[in-house]
């Protein structure tokens, strides 16, 4: 294989996969306020209410534990990352704000496509 179609083979897998997590982001932004949308019609605005009804019993608090270990896990890598590729550390705030506010579901899939991005555009400057 010549180092052109291996260039041109790499650079539609950057494309493809920018464009999963990108719509991955997308969907990870807007279904958790669809859901949340319905709580909200119910009259439930306070965030006091909000926790202690996620925490309720044992098997929501499993996923209330998972998920905030997900996150943790999540910004500490963000961290990392972002140093290791010399990306300016707002992105980090970013990505906490967005995981705290809107859920992991998209702050995730969000971090990746960027991530992508930034290592193509390096490896064609290279």
């Amino acid at each position: 294989m010549q180092p052109t179609q291996l260039s041109a083979s790499a650079q539609a897998r950057s494309f493809n996969l920018r464009t999963v997590y990108l719509l991955l982001a997308l969907v990870g932004a807007i279904l958790p306020w669809v859901v949340c949308f319905e709580y909200l019609q119910q009259g439930n605005i306070s965030i006091h209410t909000f926790f202690s009804q996620a925490l309720t019993n044992s098997v929501s608090s499993t996923f209330v534990a998972d998920l905030l270990f997900s996150e943790a896990v999540f910004f500490c890598f963000a961290f990392v990352e972002l140093k290791r590729l010399g990306i300016s550390r707002i992105w980090l705030a970013a990505y906490i704000t967005l995981g705290l506010t809107v859920g992991l579901c998209c702050s995730l899939p969000l971090f990746l496509y960027m991530r992508e991005g930034f290592m193509h555009t390096e490896a064609v400057e290279n």
